[in-house]
């Protein structure tokens, strides 16, 4: 009786804690690092593989230079095919910078400024040795069904 408990807790867990956005991390690279830094924006992706404004959990930060103790947030995310959906500030409603922005200075940076690159974030340690406890259930539950 024990094992079985074991096995509906653990399947219940995994199916209740599944997340309903998957963690994607976006790496832009910088093609001119004397004047930009690169960085990366992570984000949970609801089903299209695009980062929307309203999807952004973290942000690296970006340096340019000439401007000193410049520590901006993202504030606007441009509209990049097969990358990003407008969203957050823009001008007019037109998506073609990103937008970072400080307490004493906002800037506006091109997306020809950076090449990207998109992966999935690997699942946390804690999500695999619940799958691992979960499979070790369902083993041992066979197991003892076959004596």
């Amino acid at each position: 009786m024990l094992h079985k408990f074991v096995v509906i807790t653990a399947l219940g867990i995994m199916l209740v804690s599944r997340a309903s956005a998957d963690p994607m991390v976006l790496r832009a690279t910088s093609i001119f690092p004397d004047a930009l830094s690169s960085f990366t924006v992570t984000f949970n992706d609801t089903g299209d593989s695009r980062l929307d404004f309203a999807e952004v959990t973290g942000f690296s930060g970006v340096t340019v230079a000439g401007i000193i103790g410049f520590q901006p947030f993202l504030v606007g995310v441009p509209d990049i095919t097969g990358v990003s959906n407008c969203g957050g500030a823009s001008l007019a409603g037109n998506c073609p910078f990103w937008i970072f922005s400080s307490s004493t200075f906002t800037t506006f940076a091109a997306i020809g400024n950076w090449t990207y690159e998109m992966t999935a974030v690997l699942p946390e340690p804690q999500t695999l040795a619940l799958l691992a406890l979960a499979l070790f259930a369902a083993a041992l539950s066979r197991q003892r069904r076959r004596q």
